[in-house]
């Protein structure tokens, strides 16, 4: 994700990142206190040293195969609500994605 960052920055002509934004999903089981640890760790001495990193994190949602209803999961539950069908496809909740930087 640093590299990501720092990528982009270069990309748009900024010097320094002052903040980040992680889009995780539920799935990934991504601990914001370790995301947050790693990013300040290895960002010192980058144009992001100091930093702020917002982590979001993304609700498990699925689609009914069978009768095409639209739901978040809940309590790793992987059955349609609606008709009990457990032929479900993953809508979101497995993402992890840098969304967003700023800087100067």
């Amino acid at each position: 994700m640093l590299e990501i960052a720092l990528r982009a920055a270069r990309e748009h002509g900024l010097k320094k990142v002052s903040s980040a934004k992680v889009r995780a999903g539920a799935l990934r089981a991504v601990s914001t206190d370790q995301l947050t640890f790693w990013w300040d760790l290895l960002t010192k001495g980058t144009p992001a040293e100091g930093a702020a990193l917002e982590v979001e994190t993304v609700p498990l949602r699925g689609k009914c195969r069978d009768c095409g209803d639209e739901f978040e999961v809940e309590e790793m539950v992987f059955r349609c609500p609606r008709c009990g069908s457990v032929e479900l496809a993953t809508t979101t909740g497995m993402e992890l994605l840098l969304a967003e930087i700023e800087g100067d």
